[in-house]
């Protein structure tokens, strides 16, 4: 990391804060501001994170989730330790880019395992120096468990109601960077984060909130306790989003707020700054961050406004751009940015035997009965199929899925599954594995996989 410092005279002295900020997607996503937004935790010295990421990151069994993310986050303001909004004296521009490589990992149907790699670069002007850099900052490991999942329903039109879930989730962020060797360079460099290592225990709530076929709705809500070393104080990030997705492909959107909560027992909190941001008693280093309070705060609280618009195609795939808007903080920088990201999806099937096993056991396979896909919810791992009791099907049944060709033919092998549930002329099967990375669609053929009469 490079630093280029030029300091003249002295700068006005500031007040007190530290910065937050940035958001990610859904999914199912989320987000890491600045450290001492998201996440304050147990107690003493400060230094700089720009987004601490607190989203869901559950996957489905067997599936992979990868998602690159870049994000811009700039301030010329300060959340004084009252709220007020207040210009930092001398600082002309604050900015740090940010980004991440997070990869999510289904190991069965509740348990997922998560990770991200993440890297910054960060520059600051002053009315007497510049400062600039770039370099790993915090990175993050953690694992999610699906607590709770309603079971599916039917509805009285014969529809699927969705299900509500919960999720707890437990995540460890660490720095990868060193402050006392950053303040100790030839040339000084700006510090990247607050050098501590932060553990979160969250729990996350999805609600769908419309029914039926069209676009998914749902309300997600999270809310944890972070604890941190060095003697930062415990702290409670949450969000409240709400999310629409389509059901196959088009247009998906979210929005909501996202925040962080100090318990307010730093150490030292007789001053705003942190015992490492004073380089003499009660005055922030400028060569920290340009006085920014993007670091060097004690017991920072915030709440940012976040609004998502992308496109979802294929098995889950997604692009999209996040605008993020200061509402409110204390001690605390008031950071507006932008993040820009995708998330591709893998799905992966029974892994115990190897190919050739797989494609000798479908050559031998045979049905005995062919319908069609009448209503798919690929989230829910549920599709309903014009079969039913009048046709033979009863529950258990192993059901096969495949797309249709141009003229009307099967093709690929997508989807099987077993029939839960069975009416007079239609029947829901839940999909146990996917071959193919694939959306099942109404309209998809449906075959039974014969069924062994006894002699």
């Amino acid at each position: 990391m490079q630093v280029a410092v030029k300091q003249p005279e002295r700068l006005p002295r500031t007040q007190s804060q530290l910065g937050l900020t940035m958001q990610s997607p859904f999914s199912s996503r989320l987000m890491r501001l600045s450290t001492t937004a998201l996440l304050a935790l147990t107690p003493a010295v400060a230094s700089a994170t720009s987004l601490f990421r607190f989203e869901n990151r559950r996957e489905n069994g067997h599936s992979w989730r990868i998602l690159p993310e870049t994000s811009l986050l700039s301030t010329k303001d300060n959340y004084d330790a009252s709220g007020s909004k207040v210009v930092v004296p001398g600082l002309n521009s604050y900015k740090k880019t940010s980004f991440d490589l997070t990869a999510v990992y289904g190991v069965t149907r509740s348990l997922s395992v998560f990770g991200r790699v993440s890297f910054a670069s960060v520059s600051f002007e002053t009315t007497s120096l510049t400062g600039s850099g770039s370099g790993l900052t915090e990175q993050g490991v953690g694992a999610n468990y699906r607590v709770w999942e309603s079971a599916p329903i039917r509805l009285a039109d014969g529809s699927v109601k969705r299900t509500s879930a919960l999720d707890a989730q437990l995540q460890l962020d660490f720095p990868l960077y060193d402050n006392v060797s950053s303040r100790a360079s030839n040339p000084r460099q700006p510090l990247r984060g607050d050098g501590t290592f932060d553990l979160t225990l969250a729990g996350f709530g999805t609600m769908p909130i419309n029914q039926g076929v069209g676009t998914r709705l749902f309300l997600i809500g999270g809310v944890g306790l972070t604890t941190r070393n060095n003697n930062y104080s415990k702290a409670i990030p949450y969000q409240l989003q709400i999310v629409g997705l389509p059901e196959k492909s088009g247009l998906l959107y979210r929005a909501g707020l996202h925040g962080f909560k100090s318990m307010t027992t730093d150490a030292g909190s007789s001053s705003t700054l942190s015992p490492q941001a004073q380089s003499t008693p009660g005055v922030l280093d400028p060569q920290d961050a340009g006085r920014s309070l993007v670091v060097d705060a004690l017991n920072s609280t915030y709440m940012t406004f976040r609004a998502t618009l992308g496109y979802q195609w294929g098995a889950g795939d997604q692009v999209y751009a996040t605008y993020v808007m200061p509402l409110s903080g204390t001690s605390t920088a008031a950071l507006t940015g932008i993040l820009v990201g995708a998330q591709f999806r893998f799905s992966g099937g029974n892994t115990s035997n190897s190919a050739a096993q797989k494609s000798a056991a479908s050559a031998r396979l045979s049905y005995d009965l062919e319908g069609h896909v009448k209503q798919a919810n690929d989230r829910l791992n549920l599709i309903k199929i014009d079969l039913g009791e009048s046709d033979g099907i009863d529950k258990g049944n192993t059901i096969d899925i495949y797309r249709v060709s141009g003229d009307g033919v099967a093709s690929d092998l997508i989807a099987r599954g077993i029939v839960t549930s069975v009416s007079g002329n239609e029947s829901v099967v839940n999909l146990r594995q996917y071959k193919k990375e694939v959306w099942v669609q109404t309209g998809f053929i449906a075959r039974r996989v014969a069924v062994k009469k006894n002699p």
